[in-house]
């Protein structure tokens, strides 16, 4: 995000207010993110499991059908192609 404010021409002080606020915003459930996954609950319902129809049913509900079925957080690549960046915020040539 900081790479795209700076190609596009973000101010310094827009850029660092946006910044810190999307930060302090999404940090808790970034965190509680990283906590389930550890735990080894599922955050993606995979294509077999996905309802034909909206259920009427809340996801906390719902994730805990899925684990009773032996559904798991899935692994994901930890540097895909499209993270290729990181956590630089300098912008690439």
């Amino acid at each position: 995000m900081v790479i795209m404010m700076k190609e596009s021409n973000v101010g310094w002080f827009d850029e660092t207010v946006i910044y810190n606020g999307v930060h302090a915003g999404g940090e808790g459930a970034w965190k509680k993110n990283t906590r389930n996954r550890e735990a080894g609950m599922p955050g993606i319902i995979p294509a077999k499991y996905i309802p034909q129809r909206a259920p009427n049913i809340l996801w906390k509900k719902y994730r805990a059908e899925l684990i009773m079925k032996g559904i798991r957080a899935q692994k994901f690549d930890p540097n895909p192609s499209y993270c290729k960046y990181g956590d630089s915020s300098e912008v690439p040539e």
